[in-house]
Formats: C-alpha cells, sequence, structure tokens
C-alpha cells in the first residue's frame, strides 16, 4: 500500500522539529520564554539583565564596569550602555575611586538599591517556576548542572566571548578557534536592551 502524500502542514512541522537539532536556535527560543516570563511575573520596566547589573552592584558597591562586566558575563560595549541607562534613571552612580581618580567605580543608589530588592524574590519565584515546569526537583537539578556545564563548555572553548575580553571574528562574527585566533581582538556585542528608558 502507498504511503499518503505528506501534508504541507506535516511538511512545515517536520521542517520546525529539524530545527531543533541546532542549540542556538533552542535556546534563543527559551530566551523568549524568559523575556516573557520576566515581563509578567518580575517587571515590565526593568530586564533581567538590568536587574543582574543592580542586584551586584548592591551586593559589591564600588567596583569599576570591567569588574562588573566580568562578574555578570557580559561584553563591554553591553555593560557600558546598560550602566548608562541605568545611571540616567538614577538606579546607579558613578564616582572617582578615591586612589585612583582615571578610574570610574559604580554602586547603587538608595532608588536602585530598593528596586533590587524589591525585585530579587520575583527573579527567584519566576526561576523556580521555570525549573518546576521541567519536572521534579531531582530532574531540575540535573538539567541546571547539565545547563551550566554547557555554558562553561562553550564559554571555555570562546575565551572572552561573554565579556568580550578575547578572541578574533571573521565576516561571521563567530570566534575562530587554534593557532590562527588572535588574542584581545573584540567581539561583537549584542544589542542591550531599551527597557528602562
Amino acid at each position: 500500500m502507498a504511503r499518503p502524500v505528506t501534508s504541507e502542514t506535516e511538511r512545515l512541522q517536520a521542517l520546525r522539529i529539524q530545527q531543533e537539532s541546532f542549540p542556538g536556535h533552542l535556546l534563543r527560543r527559551a530566551q523568549q520564554v524568559l523575556s516573557v516570563a520576566w515581563a509578567e511575573r518580575v517587571s515590565g520596566a526593568v530586564t533581567s539583565s538590568q536587574f543582574v547589573i543592580l542586584n551586584v552592584l548592591r551586593s559589591a558597591p564600588g567596583i569599576d564596569q570591567r569588574t562588573l562586566g566580568e562578574l555578570v558575563c557580559m561584553d563591554r560595549s553591553t555593560v557600558a550602555t546598560l550602566v548608562a541607562k541605568l545611571t540616567a534613571h538614577g538606579l546607579i552612580r558613578q564616582s572617582r575611586h578615591p586612589l585612583d581618580r582615571r578610574r570610574k567605580v559604580l554602586a547603587t543608589t538608595v532608588k536602585g538599591s530598593r528596586l533590587a530588592a524589591e525585585l530579587e524574590p520575583r527573579a527567584k519565584a519566576m526561576s523556580a517556576h521555570l525549573l518546576a515546569l521541567c519536572g521534579p526537583a531531582d530532574h531540575q537539578d540535573r538539567l541546571m548542572a547539565d545547563f551550566k556545564s554547557m555554558v562553561h563548555s562553550w564559554e571555555d572553548a570562546y575565551k572572552g566571548a561573554a565579556t568580550g575580553a578575547t578572541g578574533a571574528t571573521g565576516a561571521t562574527g563567530a570566534a575562530p578557534l587554534g593557532e590562527n585566533a588572535l588574542p584581545g581582538a573584540p567581539v561583537p556585542a549584542a544589542p542591550a536592551s531599551e527597557a528602562v528608558g
């Protein structure tokens, strides 16, 4: 008996499933879900990237922008854009380092600290909610361990990609590996969110 002709709907569904073999595609989809969940459960005005910066500065006031970028694993350009935006909204203050006047140090303002403290329990609850959708606690723990391992492996392979510290880029924007890589070459920055502003 001949197999029925595949409908256009089945063909498109197969094509959609085929895309799931690409980790980047799945990560982009997960980021879309995270953005929606964040806006619904944490804040529609402050993005998760902005919150991370506020939360780190609340816990470590007086660090410089380079150190902040390393702590939050963001490139210099993205951090600069986010810091400028948060400063303009009165959530971060910048001042000169007391011993090295060339360096600017950062801290949250009272308003920024209050906002970070207000959002932190919501951010933790949202994270718990998303993980709960993945199954029982032991499965969540394995999933997080595997996810961290994947991210760390990728960061190790593309040294500095998260912070823009090292790595050469070709025409495609991908950082090549091996002896031909140029240490210290900038990595293209992802655009910073426009949510606060």
